[in-house]
């Protein structure tokens, strides 16, 4: 029914104009990495697309995608990190060269982040008596010029553009880029060397990520990335990303970006780590937690778990099919195990969880957000319903929770 909806509001948005805001998807769920600047082209690039699924046409206009390959180029801020989208509308800063290089093996190089994950990658996989040779790994400027004008003089530059990047916008400039091949001594192009079909390669589609590699140009999507199907091409992105992908079903390394990678979309939905020291019935407590837009979001079990040697206490059930969380006053936390870990201190672009949260049976009204597979809500929306006291020094920045006064948010 709710996609029924969609699908007539966004005919009526095509004939008359945006509603406002669109910012929903087919399941009427809102879309973090909608930016209401965008609406118009998010309705161009659907009408040219009508089977995709409206919150991957969003992110790949984010991304650029629907303005065209080396159109409104824009040279990367960030050419250092290894998140860095790099293709046909984003270009390298001239001059710019990685500064990390080592050696990976068949006289190829990798910055060293990607070199060691590549490593281990080859060890792992050394394991089950699979073989992976490094047929292009680094590639300097003047190495990418030499490489594209060879097939502009074969095969004519609309095809070369198919094939190869120009220089300035190929991976392999990263260092964050690896061509590989199963067999030693494999030459001519990779196309011929089988490579799709080898167990290599069927390993790595299940366990690359892992250790923080995509296969960045798949099959199917040469509208999107720009290239021919590479099977060959494994980018390193670092393994939170590329888990992500993988459990979100993220194809492109495109989408990706338009989701959580965007400036725009991160100046909206950034989470960061909270800089408050929290002092629970005067004990300050490391808590991981996060903050926007003036609140602040703790993890659950670690609320449950500080909580529950005081007179509010409670405990936490999961019911994963009816995707709730039921929380129940009075009784006795039983810790799972890795409460009061600490987060690794980096920001992050998330979306709100659909989780629904019950405490004492009636249902919460909070914003909830999934980080690493944990459960974090709005501390004062848990403190409300517990009728705790919260307050915060804007002058120190100190949290303070006491559970022998009832819920009266203050800030002094």
């Amino acid at each position: 029914m709710k996609r029924s909806i969609f699908l007539i509001l966004l005919s009526i948005t095509l004939f008359f104009g945006t509603i406002n805001p669109p910012a929903i998807n087919a399941a009427g769920n809102q879309l973090p990495h909608y930016l209401g600047e965008n609406s118009r082209r998010y309705e161009v690039y659907q009408a040219r697309n009508p089977g995709m699924p409206f919150d991957i046409v969003v992110a790949y206009v984010n991304a650029n995608v629907d303005i065209g390959g080396y159109v409104g180029i824009q040279t990367v801020q960030n050419p250092n990190d290894i998140s860095v989208l790099l293709n046909k509308n984003f270009a390298l800063p001239p001059g710019w060269v990685p500064n990390d290089l080592v050696p990976v093996g068949e006289g190829r190089q990798l910055r060293a982040e990607a070199a060691e994950q590549f490593n281990a990658l080859k060890a792992a996989a050394g394991d089950l008596g699979l073989t992976f040779f490094v047929r292009s790994g680094y590639r300097s400027h003047w190495s990418q010029v030499a490489s594209y004008d060879l097939i502009v003089q074969r095969d004519g530059r609309t095809s070369a553009d198919r094939q190869s990047a120009r220089p300035g916008h190929s991976e392999h400039q990263l260092g964050l880029a690896l061509d590989l091949a199963h067999r030693a001594g494999t030459t001519g192009p990779l196309g011929n060397t089988g490579f799709s079909n080898s167990r290599e390669f069927t390993w790595l589609v299940e366990h690359g990520h892992e250790y923080g590699f995509i296969l960045r140009y798949p099959r199917g999507y040469t509208e999107i990335h720009g290239f021919v199907y590479e099977p060959w091409h494994w980018r390193y992105v670092g393994v939170e990303i590329a888990t992500v992908m993988r459990r979100e079903r993220i194809s492109t390394f495109e989408e990706y970006y338009g989701r959580y990678l965007n400036p725009r979309v991160i100046a909206e939905n950034m989470l960061r780590p909270i800089q408050s020291v929290v002092y629970l019935n005067g004990a300050a407590i490391s808590f991981e937690a996060y903050s926007k837009d003036g609140g602040n979001y703790f993890k659950l079990r670690d609320l449950a778990f500080a909580l529950n040697s005081t007179n509010k206490r409670f405990t936490v059930f999961y019911n994963d099919d009816a995707n709730s969380i039921t929380l129940i006053s009075g009784l006795p936390y039983t810790a799972q195990g890795g409460e009061m870990s600490q987060g690794d201190g980096r920001s992050r672009i998330v979306a709100p969880s659909e989780v629904r949260i019950f405490f004492d049976g009636a249902e919460m009204d909070s914003t909830v957000y999934s980080i690493r597979g944990s459960i974090f809500l709005k501390l004062r929306d848990l403190m409300k319903a517990l009728d705790v006291y919260v307050g915060y020094n804007t002058a120190t920045k100190a949290i303070t929770i006491d559970t022998s006064r009832g819920y009266a948010e203050e800030v002094s």
